[in-house]
């Protein structure tokens, strides 16, 4: 029965994001040419004491064990005379500030890798499962491999969550794309009437940019409440602001489309998120495409190249703050 031994390393990350990696000196022996600081627990040497020794040791660099955070654990066979033994590598994210590296015999060289990046080529063996498990555990921006290299426009966004900015954001989109000579097609589903929207009248100032109200005024004019039924008006109103957005995608009249709200409209049944994904992939190419609103559906989210979500941590509605013309509607 084989002793089971125990490694400790430290992914490091600096103010940027950026993590460290070292050379090894000597790849033949420690089986990997791109390494991270940290090694074997001593006898009597409790783990993060040992994650601190060993990080000193190699980089100079003295940590806070209580910094430390454990995100991953590998199973492997050691080297040298422990090539037999099996070995428990148990890796942990730590955060530093300015650092000045001092490396030990071991290491020759050293890199600050972007983890939110494709690795370069010749970063292999362990250190990819790691920087891989610390992107799912820190819940970094993989890079989307369908649009490598893309340039210009063509890509798809979407906004999403409970925070107030959503559409605000589009609209600050739509101008700076107008600004920039681009032609742009707005299409609000389930926003009808006329007396809640101020940034219609500025878009009918603004000749590049043409938009498309669908859905029912949902809001009393009397008692100020809000409709919160779907009923068939509602679904036939959805079905009308998509077949304009299937025109503005497919006509090749304009550069950057905004479907508004479609992503509630969708999540409330009015549409089919697949109606909608094949609208937007049957678009000319060069066609960008932005959709807003609470709740999008997983499909929407894994066609989107591009996702925020406006979070809410404040908000003075809750306040009995009423909403305010030209910063709420």
């Amino acid at each position: 029965m084989h002793k089971l031994y125990n490694s400790h390393k430290a992914l490091l990350v600096d103010r940027l994001g950026k993590v460290l990696l070292l050379r090894s000196s000597n790849p033949n022996e420690y089986g990997e040419d791109w390494d991270l600081p940290g090694g074997m627990m001593e006898s009597g040497e409790e783990p993060l004491d040992c994650l601190v020794r060993e990080v000193l040791e190699e980089t100079g660099i003295h940590i806070d064990k209580r910094d430390a955070k454990m995100f991953y654990q590998k199973m492997a066979k050691g080297f040298g005379d422990m090539a037999s033994e099996d070995v428990l590598k148990t890796f942990y994210t730590v955060s530093i500030e300015d650092h000045e590296l001092a490396l030990s015999w071991e290491h020759k060289d050293f890199r600050w890798i972007d983890p939110r990046n494709n690795l370069d080529d010749d970063i292999d063996g362990y250190v990819v499962d790691v920087i891989e498990a610390y992107r799912e555990f820190a819940l970094l921006p993989q890079p989307d491999d369908r649009i490598i290299g893309h340039k210009g426009y063509g890509l798809v966004q979407l906004i999403h969550g409970e925070g107030k900015g959503k559409t605000t954001s589009a609209i600050g989109q739509s101008v700076r794309a107008a600004g920039a000579g681009k032609k742009v097609k707005i299409v609000f589903f389930d926003k009808g009437g006329n007396t809640h929207y101020s940034e219609r009248k500025m878009f009918d100032q603004i000749k590049l940019i043409d938009y498309f109200a669908t859905g029912r005024d949902r809001i009393d004019s009397i008692t100020g409440a809000f409709d919160f039924d779907i009923n068939d008006e509602d679904k036939s109103e959805a079905q009308r602001g998509l077949k304009d957005a299937r025109e503005a995608l497919t006509s090749g009249d304009y550069d950057f489309v905004v479907l508004d709200e479609i992503n509630s409209t969708v999540a409330l049944g009015m549409l089919s998120s697949k109606e909608v994904i094949d609208a937007i992939e049957a678009r000319k190419p060069g066609v960008e495409v932005l959709m807003t609103g609470r709740h999008p559906e997983p499909d929407l989210l894994s066609i989107a190249h591009l996702v925020t979500e406006a979070k809410m941590h404040k908000h003075y509605f809750y306040s009995g703050v009423q909403a305010r013309e030209g910063l709420d509607y």
